[in-house]
């Protein structure tokens, strides 16, 4: 029983801690044998679960073990398992999952407090990096924004990958034409914002009230309160930094911006961009678009750990 197993450790004075993100144990030489290291096999999730700081409320321990410098993807969703997977088990990998998932209030209103938050808990499993970072639409907005925290506060960022994510202040072109003159088209813009007000930050709102009173929202809330947060936070984000170093950008064939990186070959030293089938809804849909994904970011982040060795 693993409550037994918590009793003997303690009795050997055996110490199980977790550092540098994975699972590391120290004691008196006599008990550290291949009895200890099994059961240690034997009860390695219940040890993570365990040992889990408190204050990581939201980042998800995927694979604990190997020797690589972990990834890091921030709303990865239904892609961390099988990425995880395809990167194999010595490259470690944590997620962190949305706020609000379980009904609670989201009480970030800026990507900067969002991403600090996830800055505090990503160092009390990783304290000191390097770090690679991705993440997908609002999370990789997030991700952006620790890079550029974490580099100001002088950690290496070496890897930033971005899964259909775009500038939120990069405005797209719109001409007038003899079908839409210049007034209709300024009325379109206005008629856009009333409607967005009164149906999705008017939503949001409810909700938001809703939580004053209850802890949690009601399942079927949920995706909804959490989409339109993250419009409203979103909108007003402005990069001002640009990172020190690479971007790889997945974009999806769909996507409607006029502008071929998003908007960040304006954030970056470098950037590479990869198109993938569908659109900002289904990219994780399909067994392609999961085996471009998992192809590409292996092999940049094998590319990035072989600088690291030289």
């Amino acid at each position: 029983m693993f409550s037994e197993f918590l009793t003997e450790l303690k009795q050997k004075d055996i110490e199980i801690y977790i550092s540098g993100g994975k699972i590391n144990y120290s004691g008196p030489e006599q008990y550290i044998d291949e009895q200890l290291i099994s059961k240690l096999k034997l009860y390695k999730g219940k040890l993570i679960k365990h040992l889990w700081p408190a204050e990581c409320t939201n980042l998800m321990p995927i694979n604990t073990e190997g020797s690589k410098t972990p990834f890091i993807l921030l709303h990865g969703e239904k892609m961390n398992y099988p990425l995880s997977e395809h990167l194999g088990a010595d490259f470690p990998f944590y997620g962190f999952f949305h706020y609000g998932s379980q009904g609670e209030r989201i009480f970030h209103k800026k990507i900067e407090t969002f991403a600090r938050d996830y800055i505090d808990q990503l160092q009390k499993i990783v304290p000191t990096g390097p770090y690679y970072l991705g993440g997908f639409s609002f999370g990789g907005l997030v991700a952006f924004e620790m890079a550029v925290q974490l580099q100001r506060l002088g950690f290496e960022v070496p890897v930033l990958i971005l899964i259909d994510c775009k500038v939120p202040s990069l405005k797209e072109p719109v001409k007038a034409n003899k079908i839409f003159p210049d007034f209709s088209l300024r009325l379109y813009d206005f008629s856009k914002d009333v409607y967005y007000w009164f149906f999705h930050r008017g939503r949001s709102l409810y909700y938001e009230f809703t939580l004053l009173f209850k802890s949690r929202l009601k399942k079927k809330n949920r995706n909804y309160y959490i989409m339109a947060t993250y419009m409203e936070i979103a909108k007003r984000y402005k990069p001002v930094s640009a990172m020190n170093g690479e971007i790889l950008l997945f974009r999806s064939k769909q996507n409607r911006s006029v502008h071929e990186f998003l908007g960040w070959d304006k954030f970056c030293n470098s950037i590479k961009m990869i198109l993938i089938e569908g659109n900002h809804q289904t990219i994780y849909e399909s067994a392609e678009s999961y085996y471009v994904l998992s192809k590409n970011i292996s092999e940049w982040l094998e590319t990035a750990n072989n600088k690291l060795k030289h």
